[in-house]
């Protein structure tokens, strides 16, 4: 996949400056201002595949920037930030990019229960290997994340039982 333009825009400097730096460690051309102005400008001069938005940018705000960015790329499409959690942005913008990206998912039809531990059903379109990781956020918004492992799935359905301690205190 070609490398991804996006502008990250948050009236946070703690989470906007250090989410850019794992977006470019990731392999994207990320920028990221808390200047709606810079924003503005930089819309002006370079081509943004997708703009990312803080959850404390207004909705007025968000769709100026938004009307503003598909006078110049049409294409151009934008998310909300879910959590003001580095770790759990980054996993956002790679879900979010990847999903406007046109490439077709390896995975689908993804259902979970928790039974003990998780229960998961998936279909594989294609052969693949899956990490699955448990990320938990406490009300500081800190985030602890847990590898549950990477399991080889060929072409079909699947279910597989996930299990950790930490579903025990969930």
């Amino acid at each position: 996949m070609e490398q991804k333009k996006l502008l990250c825009i948050g009236r946070g400097k703690l989470i906007v400056k250090p989410l850019v730096k794992k977006l470019i460690e990731a392999g994207f051309d990320a920028w990221g201002t808390t200047k709606v102005e810079e924003a503005e400008e930089w819309l002006k001069t370079h081509r943004f595949d997708a703009i990312a938005f803080g959850r404390a940018v207004t909705e007025d705000v968000r769709n100026n920037l938004l009307q503003k960015a598909k006078e110049l790329n049409p294409r151009i499409y934008t998310f909300t930030g879910l959590y003001p959690s580095v770790p759990l942005l980054l996993h956002q913008a790679n879900h979010e990019l990847f999903k406007h990206s046109g490439i077709s998912k390896p995975i689908s039809n993804i259902h979970c229960h928790k039974n003990g531990g998780f229960n998961v059903k998936l279909t594989a379109q294609e052969d693949c290997h899956i990490s699955f990781k448990l990320m938990r956020i406490n009300f500081l918004f800190q985030v602890t994340e847990y590898n549950l492992g990477t399991q080889y799935f060929t072409t079909g359905e699947h279910t597989t039982i996930l299990e950790h301690k930490a579903f025990n205190v969930m």
